[in-house]
């Protein structure tokens, strides 16, 4: 790490919306597995009795529990005193806020915390003028992907407040064959079977429902093809309801419940990845998708759409078979062209897994995270000048 730019180790609190463990979180955990306890010691402000406060327990982080309001409503004056009281108990450098909602909500206070406060953008939408100007109190913004960052320069944020730093894997964690013919038996594939895996949390922006509509379109054409749908919803908005259970019966009315398989959570990607043909990214807005790197790392042929990040990672052609979003035909035959042209894909498997272990490192991602830390504090107006 970058020793002349301040001394290690920083102690960072970082702010976690929701106690999900998501793509988001499991992208920071990495960051900072790799980083701690010699450049980064990290606290967290973390829902209790969640499955991310599990993974910070078993991690021995240190983590408080948010106070009211943390996720709804506004912010009352009574967080920054708490914030601030806590960064004053553990001597924390700087604040980190893991979500754009959470930078959001956390931009609307920070010109009275003590400390510098930097915030995570893991989405690509339009923000509300409210919402800009709050983001605007932070002292920086990390964007995981260019086209994340370009959405926000594109709403008028200065570009010298956002840092581009991708996602990073530990990609010889990601190879698991040995696990591929346990985890068909569990799912009950016979040995000729070929399965398509489709990761990510259920909602509209994932695109379940053309992974779904292509199942059907490829139903006759290839019937030793099974399909597994990997994910769970979060939002208990109506409409979300009725997105996941549209994609079930999208399934089930075409008479495909025999080879539609459903599992809302796996604890390591990596062994679903073993088991899978072809990993079908169908997502309608993706700012980068962790899902892209770990099937990269596994070797698993992708096609997936080209939208957000995704041309960051993956070249049509090259690295995976690309497709225009909200397609579910363009998806279908994106699947029918990598299942039958094997060599082919494998080509392009190969390329995906050297690109992402060159380009997508976790150690890399982590270098880069520090340094942006530590010219953030060197930066600061909060700066109490011990670095």
């Amino acid at each position: 790490m970058n020793g002349s730019v301040c001394q290690a180790p920083l102690r960072i609190g970082v702010l976690f919306e929701f106690g999900t463990l998501n793509g988001g979180e499991r992208s920071l955990l990495a960051v900072l597995d790799q980083l701690a306890p010699q450049n980064v010691q990290p606290f967290a402000v973390c829902p209790p009795g969640s499955p991310l406060a599990e993974e910070l327990n078993q991690r021995q982080w240190k983590t408080i529990s948010p106070p009211e309001h943390w996720t709804k409503g506004t912010l009352p004056p009574e967080t920054v005193e708490f914030l601030n009281q806590w960064a004053n108990e553990n001597e924390l450098h700087l604040l980190h806020a893991n979500s754009l909602t959470m930078a959001r909500r956390i931009g609307t206070i920070c010109p009275d915390l003590k400390l510098p406060v930097t915030g995570h953008v893991r989405d690509i939408m339009s923000l509300s003028a409210s919402s800009r100007a709050a983001l605007q109190q932070l002292s920086g913004l990390v964007a995981v992907s260019e086209a994340t960052r370009t959405a926000l320069l594109q709403q008028g944020f200065p570009s010298s407040k956002i840092k581009t730093i991708y996602n990073g894997i530990d990609a010889s964690r990601f190879r698991t064959p040995e696990f591929r013919n346990e985890f068909r038996r569990e799912l009950g594939l016979a040995d000729d079977a070929l399965l398509a895996v489709n990761i990510g949390q259920i909602c509209l922006r994932k695109g379940q429902d053309d992974f779904a509509r292509a199942a059907v379109l490829l139903k006759d054409r290839m019937p030793n093809l099974h399909f597994l749908l990997v994910g769970q919803r979060h939002s208990t908005k109506p409409e979300s309801i009725a997105f996941e259970e549209e994609v079930d019966a999208i399934f089930e009315s075409a008479g495909l419940s025999d080879r539609y398989h459903r599992i809302p959570f796996h604890p390591k990607v990596s062994e679903v990845l073993s088991g899978a043909d072809i990993l079908v990214h169908s997502a309608r807005q993706e700012p980068l998708g962790r899902v892209l790197l770990e099937a990269a790392a596994c070797s698993v042929p992708i096609v997936a759409t080209d939208v957000g990040g995704t041309p960051e990672i993956l070249t049509h052609g090259v690295s995976a078979f690309l497709v225009p979003p909200n397609s579910s035909r363009a998806l279908a035959e994106g699947i029918e062209w990598v299942l039958g042209t094997p060599n082919r894909s494998r080509e392009f498997s190969l390329a995906a897994e050297k690109t992402v272990r060159e380009q997508f490192s976790v150690s890399r991602s982590a270098e880069a995270i520090f340094d942006y830390w530590c010219r953030t504090l060197t930066m600061s107006s909060h700066f109490p000048g011990r670095f």
